[in-house]
């Protein structure tokens, strides 16, 4: 009934139209035009034996909690809001037409409920681990800033002075597939590809704020590395091989030099090189390399990279879905033959001179703050998700670092 009357009010001031608000507030049209017409005490008391479950205030409150549990990242799926709502309303001591046997809410009111409340919709969710959820809080991002600047007011940097270097893996069986054309009601759809696993190779990829990139290294996993590999791959990229094929302490400092030979940097222009807090960046070669190199390396928080990373803000998404793009060519002009570590390169090429553009660096900067330099980038919903498992700095605990 309150909703018939918001509705009411809404049409009469002129704020939207009847079809507009007999979608906003879950009323047949017809029924609103009806009561548009009439005076407020021709209204009924009642919805005759239709009754709401939960009165305004009741069903506000549910809204606002399913809300801030899907900020923190546990939001309910259609079988438990139903399950909580019979829950909600035996608590409250309401009358209720819900299944007693099954105690569940039905079908019909969840369609309503959302009706109601249009800043609620069922979603497709992402996954993200809890180390993610928890390592992004407030006073850990803080102290990241907090050394940024001291660093920034120390050396000036210029936009084209700060670095951002970090690594992912690029299999030779893409994980995303485009759609197809297929008749309809075919009981399967498929697209080849070149195996049901393959191998992943890692590649280091680095940008600076003005948007110029540094080119990419490739870890192979292999014992020995072969030059060729590297025939149609980004010009200058370096090529590393690692029995594993990750980042190790020994190759860091490899790619240290290789990133020291394409940025230059000197006592009077130094550099800044924003990493990950990997057990890879902290050996003593690497830290005094830096220094004896004026390159100061400092590390983000950890579980982090998400939210404040650029590379993994703006670049790795668009990258990875141009490679997988690239893939499924190959493989369409190329049937019956696999790709392996050596065509990867070449894809990885095609992939990078697509996505490695002005516009998506400087946007990755921008957006995690760093530049230029914005420590209130992130608001409180931001934080919202670590506030589940939110308790005191432990200062034992790995800190961002500068060396």
């Amino acid at each position: 009934m309150e909703s018939l009357q918001l509705a009411v009010v809404a049409v009469k001031s002129s704020s939207c139209s009847v079809n507009q608000a007999a979608n906003d507030f879950g009323i047949p049209e017809a029924t609103l035009r009806r009561y548009v017409k009439k005076e407020p005490t021709d209204y009924p008391l009642s919805l005759g034996r239709y009754q709401p479950v939960f009165s305004a205030e009741l069903e506000n409150k549910l809204a606002a909690y399913l809300v801030e549990l899907g900020k923190r990242y546990y939001g309910m799926t259609h079988f438990q809001v139903r399950k909580f709502a019979y829950e909600y309303a035996v608590k409250n001591g309401l009358n209720h037409c819900f299944d007693n046997e099954a105690k569940i809410a039905g079908v019909d009111w969840v369609k309503g409920f959302l009706k109601r409340h249009s800043e609620i919709s069922l979603r497709a969710p992402e996954m993200i681990s809890l180390g993610r959820i928890m390592g992004f809080n407030k006073p850990q991002v803080k102290l990241f800033f907090d050394l940024l600047k001291t660093e920034m007011d120390k050396f000036h940097f210029m936009p084209s002075r700060i670095f951002n270097a970090d690594e992912t893996g690029v299999p030779t069986v893409p994980t995303k597939v485009p759609k197809v054309m297929s008749s309809k009601g075919a009981k399967r759809v498929a697209k080849a590809t070149s195996a049901e696993r393959g191998k992943t190779i890692t590649i280091v990829c680095c940008m600076n704020a003005c948007g110029n990139f540094v080119p990419p290294a490739f870890i192979f996993p292999r014992v020995r590395m072969r030059p060729e590999f590297l025939d149609d791959a980004p010009p200058e990229s370096l090529g590393l091989a690692d029995k594993k094929g990750w980042m190790n302490q020994e190759l860091f400092v490899q790619y240290l030099k290789h990133f020291v030979t394409h940025t230059r940097p000197t006592k009077d222009d130094p550099v800044l090189l924003v990493v990950d807090n990997h057990s890879s960046r902290m050996s003593l070669e690497a830290v005094e390399y830096c220094r004896e190199n004026n390159v100061v390396m400092l590390s983000l928080p950890p579980h982090s990279t998400h939210k404040i990373q650029p590379l993994d803000v703006t670049f790795y998404g668009p990258f990875k879905t141009y490679y997988s793009q690239a893939c499924d060519n190959w493989t369409t002009n190329h049937p019956c033959r696999a790709i392996t570590e050596a065509q990867v390169p070449g894809l990885v090429r095609i992939a990078y001179e697509k996505a490695a553009n002005q516009q998506i660096a400087r946007k990755g900067f921008l957006e995690s703050g760093i530049c230029p330099y914005n420590p209130d980038v992130f608001s409180d919903s931001d934080f919202a998700p670590s506030l589940t498992s939110d308790r005191p700095q432990d200062t034992a605990t790995s800190d961002p670092q500068v060396t």
